[in-house]
C-alpha cells in the first residue's frame, strides 16, 4: 500500500467556510486549540480520524440544513406565487419564485463541487488514489514488457478500461491543484452571484 502523503486538508475546510463554518467553531466542536485546526489546515499536523469523523458529520449536517433551508424557501416562494391575485402580484411573486430558485441551484451547484473535491482530496489523504492509479499502471506495464503481437478482445478490453482509470485518477489529482487563493476567489464570485438574486427579492 502506498503511504498516505501529509497534506492539508484544503477542499475539506474551503467546504467549512463555504458552510459558515470557521476554524474557531472547528476547535469548539472538537475540543481543540484553534493552533491545532490551524496546523491541519496547513498540513503542518495530520487530521486525527477521531477528528475527521466529527468533521464529516459536522458537514453532512450543516448540508442538509442548507439544503432544507433552500427548499423552504423556494416552497414558501411557491405558495406566494399560487396565493398572487393580481397580475402584478403574480409578476412580482413570480419573479420571487425564479430568483429564489436560481440562488438554491446556484448554492446546490457549489455545494456539490466543493463536496465531490472534498472526496477526491480524502482518498488522496488516505493513499487510494495513488494506490489505484499505480495498480493500472503496472497492469499496463505488464502488457507493455510482452513481445509485439496482436491483442486479444479482452486485452484491449483490460487496457481501455486501464486508461480511462488513470485518465480519471489524474483528472482528479488537476483538480486538487487549484490554490486556496484560486478556490476562495472562485468560491466568494459563486456566493456574490447568489446574495446578488436573493437581493433581488428581498
Amino acid at each position: 500500500m502506498v503511504a498516505p502523503p501529509l497534506i492539508a486538508p484544503v477542499k475539506l475546510f474551503a467546504l467549512l467556510r463555504h458552510l459558515g463554518i470557521d476554524q474557531q467553531r472547528v476547535a469548539r466542536e472538537l475540543g481543540v486549540s484553534h493552533t491545532t485546526v490551524s496546523f491541519w489546515v496547513r498540513g503542518r499536523l495530520p487530521l486525527p480520524e477521531k477528528h475527521a469523523r466529527v468533521i464529516h458529520q459536522l458537514v453532512r449536517d450543516t448540508l442538509a440544513a442548507s439544503q432544507e433551508a433552500g427548499l423552504q424557501a423556494a416552497e414558501a416562494a411557491s405558495a406566494r406565487l399560487q396565493a398572487a391575485r393580481s397580475p402584478a402580484e403574480r409578476e412580482t411573486a413570480g419573479d420571487d419564485l425564479q430568483q429564489r430558485l436560481e440562488a438554491f441551484k446556484a448554492t446546490l451547484a457549489t455545494q456539490s463541487r466543493l463536496v465531490e473535491e472534498w472526496q477526491i482530496e480524502e482518498r488522496v489523504m488516505s493513499g487510494q488514489l495513488h494506490q489505484e492509479l499505480y495498480e493500472q499502471c503496472r497492469g499496463l506495464g505488464l502488457i507493455g514488457q510482452r513481445q509485439p503481437r496482436p491483442l486479444t478482445p479482452a486485452q484491449r478490453a483490460e487496457m481501455g478500461a486501464a486508461v480511462a482509470t488513470i485518465d480519471r485518477c489524474l483528472r482528479q489529482l488537476a483538480r486538487l491543484d487549484d490554490t486556496p487563493a484560486t478556490l476562495v476567489r472562485d468560491l466568494e464570485e459563486q456566493q456574490a452571484a447568489v446574495d446578488q438574486r436573493l437581493r433581488v427579492v428581498g
